[in-house]
């Protein structure tokens, strides 16, 4: 990862090296870029950093590199935030959609056991099914989900 930096400030992150590229058609560049060449042209490395952990309310956002006077290097910066309510609701549903799809699934796979002349047990399999429906009724849907056995 790199950045543009200009008068010590980020002014584009991240910044690619095709971009710089770019930025200077009539410069021909190596095919391996050393910092020292990057650096003449206000591209500076970014290292990473070990983001921090979350709570499954949190978002993680990548911020603006600093540099690290100590380190004499720009590191890359989390932010963590709480989610928004409508971040929260979204992130529910779109869980929900997925254990949905799961559900679905099974139930199209276990399709032909309700034909008339299958050899199952047809109790069993109508108990199955419906207990597949039922996975939205469960109190903890749709983050923890008690999936019915296959008979």
């Amino acid at each position: 990862m790199h950045a543009l930096i200009e008068n010590s400030v980020v002014t584009q992150y991240p910044y690619s090296l095709e971009q710089l590229k770019r930025a200077n058609p009539n410069t021909s560049f190596p095919k391996q870029v050393n910092d020292n060449l990057l650096a003449s042209f206000g591209v500076q490395r970014v290292f990473f950093s070990t983001q921090p952990q979350l709570t499954n309310s949190q978002v993680l956002e990548e911020g603006t590199p600093v540099f690290s006077t100590e380190d004499q290097r720009w590191t890359q910066v989390w932010t963590v935030r709480d989610m928004t309510a409508e971040e929260i609701t979204n992130r529910d549903q779109s869980q929900a959609a997925s254990v949905r799809e799961v559900r679905n699934t099974l139930l199209v796979e276990s399709d032909w056991t309700q034909v008339a002349d299958s050899p199952v047990d047809k109790t069993a399999w109508t108990t199955y099914r419906q207990a597949l429906r039922d996975i939205s009724t469960q109190p903890e849907f749709p983050w923890a989900v008690a999936w019915p056995q296959r008979p």
